[in-house]
């Protein structure tokens, strides 16, 4: 009988091991994604989740959430929506009692609010582009080329400015998949992004994570909210819900240097590269907030925030 259970302990034992290698492998390709979106990225991070169940087997289901969910928010530490993510699912995992075909359910669900919510968000943005000229951007985000995107739809365009937002020149692809919707669309060197602020209708950018310290989003924000409030443009973030956070939840988060190579290849000698991907920006920099209920001043998402009203995100 001793032979018998140590070979069912070495089963087991390379049953897990298999299951945790996958989840280490799927953790990280999500962390070298750098030219994805937030919300791009939770939704991808929630269909390798869902891929995962279809491996692991029941009884450790709950050992096999808590890794993920760790994992996911050392994988991209500054993006919200992989923080909630981790929370969502271990929570659903102990409604559900760790039965893996109603966390399939629960799980699919979530995917589908979670779309729903970045296609709210972008109808919400609508009003704002109805007499837009010239609108500037920054980066990549998802919900702002799919606000573009509803908006070409509807037959209006207009000119767009961003900047290639170095490092990984996201603002380049940005760029292309605007110019494919029909958009007028002047691509610059970050540098020169905020001296076009002047002449623009209004600033709209996307949001990695949202709470009371302010937006963080690609570094480089910060500067070009900060010139749109000198020069009185109005400055919006699209940011759903799922990327707010309280307090107790915003100090998980944190800004990190990346790879310097990505910088420079070979600095020189006695130079320290930094490439810090994200910055900071003051909520009440922004003139508001477009969420899927609206948009809101930042003084209203602040209360939310803290539960004085507003959207409730599932995770709080």
């Amino acid at each position: 009988m001793g032979e018998v259970r140590d070979t069912n302990i070495e089963i087991r034992d390379l049953a897990i091991m298999n299951w945790s290698r996958r989840i280490q492998d799927e953790l990280s390709r999500l962390a070298a994604d750098h030219r994805s979106g937030a919300s791009e990225l939770a939704l991808g991070a929630l269909n390798a989740w869902l891929a995962l169940l279809e491996e692991i087997p029941e009884e450790a289901l709950a050992e096999a959430a808590g890794i993920f969910s760790r994992g996911l928010s050392e994988a991209q530490p500054s993006m919200a929506p992989f923080l909630t993510l981790g929370v969502r699912i271990n929570r659903l995992g102990e409604r559900l009692g760790w039965r893996k075909r109603g966390l399939k359910e629960a799980c699919r669900e979530l995917r589908e609010r979670l779309s729903s919510a970045a296609r709210s968000v972008a109808e919400s943005a609508l009003p704002l582009l109805a007499e837009a000229r010239t609108v500037i951007t920054y980066s990549r985000s998802s919900t702002v080329l799919a606000a573009l995107r509803k908006t070409a739809e509807s037959g209006r365009r207009f000119l767009v400015v961003l900047s290639e937002a170095r490092p990984m020149n996201e603002g380049v692809t940005a760029a292309q998949e605007m110019a494919e919707m029909g958009f007028r669309v002047r691509l610059l060197v970050d540098a020169a992004l905020p001296e076009q602020v002047a002449g623009a209708d209004l600033v709209m950018v996307g949001g990695d994570a949202l709470g009371p310290g302010g937006l963080i989003n690609k570094v480089g924000t910060r500067a070009l909210v900060a010139r749109a409030r000198e020069e009185g443009v109005p400055s919006y973030a699209l940011c759903s819900s799922d990327k707010w956070l309280p307090t107790s939840l915003e100090g998980r988060l944190f800004i990190r240097d990346n790879d310097p190579r990505e910088v420079i290849p070979d600095p020189p000698p006695g130079v320290e590269v930094g490439n810090p991907y994200f910055d900071r920006t003051p909520l009440p920099w922004l003139t508001a907030v477009v969420h899927e209920e609206g948009t809101w001043p930042p003084g209203d998402v602040l209360r939310a925030m803290e539960g004085d009203g507003g959207p409730k995100p599932s995770h709080l």
